[in-house]
């Protein structure tokens, strides 16, 4: 496989990922409209239980087309992530130096899929105008889960499109091992000159 297919398969395994979270969401969501149904037309219940699912449905909606645009948009996102171009044939081998750039920008957008659904609860209940930010700002269940999941986040999207700085340390420390006995051993002592020189 080439470079971008392999980020590119990296990300489809994490679109599969955000995809199960969404169920996550959905599932109970689709349970309480079914019981609310239920209630509605053998006990006569008011429409309001309705509204608890809301915003798991809202939730897992949003994470589930998050997970189709990561899906379908795959092949863009793992030429960015490895620099290929359009028209590249890649083929060029895959290096230790590819390997561990393809490698970090996995993890990364691992650690960004796994972090981004908070925001996405987020935006769905300012977008939705149950919350403001600043109420959840000020929350103190809230604002610890916010300042981890934003770091969290900034790492990974770090490590997706930055982390060939980290690629190029380690692919220096792995050569200065090499440099160093290749130059002890062409300054090695020289032999005596003889006598007649």
């Amino acid at each position: 496989m080439r470079r971008h297919e392999i980020a590119a398969l990296a990300c489809q395994i994490s679109a599969l990922l955000i995809l199960a979270w969404a169920l996550t969401y959905l599932v109970p969501a689709v349970s309480t409209i079914a019981a609310a149904a239920v209630n509605l037309m053998i006990l006569g219940a008011g429409p309001a239980e309705f509204s608890r699912a809301f915003a798991p449905g809202a939730v897992g909606c949003a994470l589930a087309l998050l997970a189709a645009g990561l899906w379908w948009n795959a092949p863009a996102i793992g030429r960015q992530m490895t620099l290929d171009q359009p028209g590249d044939s890649g083929s060029t081998p895959l290096t230790a130096e590819t390997a561990l750039s393809v490698a970090f920008a996995t993890v990364g957008l691992y650690i960004v899929a796994t972090w981004l659904q908070t925001f996405v609860q987020i935006a769905t209940l300012v977008g939705f105008a149950r919350y403001t930010f600043g109420n959840l700002w000020r929350d103190k269940q809230w604002q610890p889960t916010i300042i981890q999941d934003g770091l969290m986040i900034v790492i990974g999207v770090w490590l997706m499109f930055g982390g060939r700085g980290v690629v190029r340390l380690v692919a220096r420390a792995r050569q200065a091992p090499q440099e160093s006995s290749a130059a002890n051993s062409t300054d090695g002592p020289q032999p005596p000159l003889s006598e007649g020189s």
